[in-house]
């Protein structure tokens, strides 16, 4: 039951996380995303998956690594896609897609 809230209209947006591929990862290249995570560098990060609407709309990445032994979580890495990046958009006096994507 995840949702992110699209900021033009206030409505909550289904989303789900999903193992992260390819063309994932190709999208990163092609937009202005912080990160291209097709490089050498990101293809070493661990459990990479995506967060996704229910239109496929890829919202963001993130990398993780389990220690089962003390039922613990590190984050590695965590992007949010460009339309939904404050620091980003407030420079060129733009408003952010969604709210609650990481």
């Amino acid at each position: 039951n995840l949702q992110v809230t699209r900021l033009q209209d206030g409505a909550k947006v289904p989303v789900h996380v999903v193992a992260a591929g390819k063309l994932d990862f190709q999208q990163t290249a092609s937009m202005v995303w912080q990160t291209n995570w097709k490089t050498m560098d990101t293809a070493y990060f661990p459990n990479r998956v995506a967060l996704k609407t229910e239109e496929q709309e890829l919202l963001g990445l993130m990398s993780y690594f389990c220690v089962d032994r003390f039922l613990a979580l590190e984050l590695v890495y965590l992007e949010s896609q460009p339309e939904s990046i404050s620091n980003l958009l407030h420079q060129n006096g733009q408003e952010k897609k969604y709210q609650g994507i990481a």
